[in-house]
């Protein structure tokens, strides 16, 4: 990670820059998360760092625009913008997490859909981060967070690539330069949520009342420790005064002592940090309602929504992939209740086409049924019975069914009883016979032997074969 602190350019140093936290300042901030690049060279992590130390910034009274996956137009576009917002006195930040590789010295952010198949595409298809700090030039005070030191594919493309991670860069007056890790080396994109670096920034940005110096010891400090010192944050440091991301108090410009201490840490209540610290890292979405039902107006309080937030929609995603993987492999009403759940959902295309192609394996399925039948019932006892039916489509390609046969037996003979309830069950035709009587309704179960003919039973015993007129 690559991160610059820069006064004007050229500007001498003079009482602006040494205390750059005093109360009503404007602090403007733009973040960039790139993870969606092609093939090997996507990354899991930077969307999720740009999109929690956006709502860190949040909470630390920066107006915050946050841009996800972008392109190489959409990134100058954002860049030109942010430019537009600052103003005199005001303090800017940029934030970019991503791929980000040094040509000859000099170091370029890349897109999503950049096409770098040699050096020399690179200025062409890369932002220079050179070009960015000129855009700052308005404000105050510009904080420029590079976490573009990965493992970079594209520069396994070059001949002449420095190594991997991006250039030292000298630190001007009034400027703070820190790597994540080593200029030149390379810092991993880490396993869990975030990176470990950005994971130990966004905590040590939280804490009231420390100096910028003592929040990147804290982070080299914890970054060493868990790494097990494969992995050592770097500084260069050009600051004529102090900074703070969240100052306890109002603090005033001092050129006589500009090391006096701060005020004690009055900022957070402890119990509130303690609490913070046990759930920022959780997925539980519970976790972090626990800390927003006990401090509605806490410090953490935009955090812990937008983590909140973007758990839910994880899980809303997740319900949607579930959904869909049962009406993938489903049946008809599976992918009926997909839809009827998820109508406009990432897979919703997919399951209206694969509801078309069940209802015309449906339709073949019913084809060999639709007709004028003949048929004849044999009765366990007594003479047989011939009857009538016809088999048609409806309107939601439902079987239909009309006939009737007349009752030959003892008790009401020359009754018609009518078929009804027509349906097809795992490839079989099945209808009722409505009796008379008090006698329970039949049930005539037929299969298909050929094109013209159909066997089966009536209530599993009599038997019933029909002809196709």
């Amino acid at each position: 990670m690559l991160l610059f602190w820069n006064g004007l350019a050229g500007a001498a140093p003079d009482s602006r820059n040494l205390q750059v936290a005093a109360g009503g300042e404007k602090r403007v901030a733009l973040v960039i998360g790139n993870s969606a690049y092609p093939g090997l060279a996507a990354l899991k992590n930077p969307v999720n760092d740009a999109s929690d130390i956006a709502a860190k910034l949040r909470s630390l009274g920066f107006d915050v625009t946050l841009k996800t996956n972008v392109n190489l137009k959409q990134m100058l576009r954002a860049m030109t913008e942010f430019g537009g917002k600052l103003s005199d006195g005001s303090v800017a930040l940029f934030f970019y997490a991503g791929h980000g590789m040094q040509v000859r010295g000099k170091n370029y952010l890349i897109p999503v859909d950049a096409e770098i198949l040699s050096e020399a595409a690179v200025s062409s298809e890369a932002a220079d981060a050179d070009q960015l700090l000129d855009k700052l030039a308005p404000a105050r005070v510009s904080m420029v967070i590079l976490d573009a030191c990965r493992n970079n594919p594209f520069e396994r493309k070059f001949r002449s690539s420095g190594g991997g991670g991006l250039a030292q860069m000298n630190a001007p007056a009034g400027t703070l330069v820190a790597y994540a890790t080593a200029p030149g080396k390379t810092a991993s994109d880490g396993t869990g949520r975030n990176g470990l670096y950005t994971q130990e920034l966004l905590r040590a940005m939280g804490e009231p009342n420390r100096k910028v110096e003592d929040v990147f010891k804290r982070v080299r400090t914890n970054v060493l420790k868990k790494s097990g010192e494969t992995q050592i944050p770097w500084e260069s440091s050009s600051l004529t005064g102090d900074f703070y991301f969240m100052p306890g108090a109002a603090l005033t410009p001092s050129l006589a002592a500009p090391e006096t201490p701060p005020p004690p840490a009055t900022a957070v209540d402890e119990a509130e940090r303690m609490l913070w610290q046990a759930v920022e890292q959780s997925n539980n979405p519970a976790d972090y309602e626990i800390y927003l039902k006990q401090y509605s107006r806490g410090h953490y309080v935009q955090l812990a929504m937008a983590r909140l937030d973007q758990l839910k929609e994880e899980a809303a995603t997740q319900e949607e992939s579930n959904a869909w993987k049962t009406a993938e492999q489903g049946s008809k009403a599976d992918v009926a209740t997909y839809l009827e759940r998820f109508p406009n959902g990432k897979y919703a295309g997919l399951a209206r086409l694969r509801l078309a192609r069940i209802q015309t394996e449906e339709t073949k399925a019913t084809d060999i049924y639709v007709g004028k039948w003949i048929c004849v019932m044999k009765a366990a006892t007594g003479p047989g019975h011939t009857c009538h039916f016809e088999i048609t489509r409806g309107r939601n390609n439902d079987i239909l069914i009309a006939g009737a046969y007349e009752w030959k037996g003892f008790i009401g003979a020359g009754v018609k009883k009518p078929f009804s309830n027509a349906r097809l069950l795992d490839d079989q035709l099945e209808f009722q016979i409505v009796n008379i009587s008090d006698h329970p309704n039949s049930t005539v179960k037929l299969r298909p032997v050929s094109a013209s003919r159909l066997e089966g039973t009536v209530n599993d015993s009599s038997l019933i074969y029909a002809t196709k007129q």
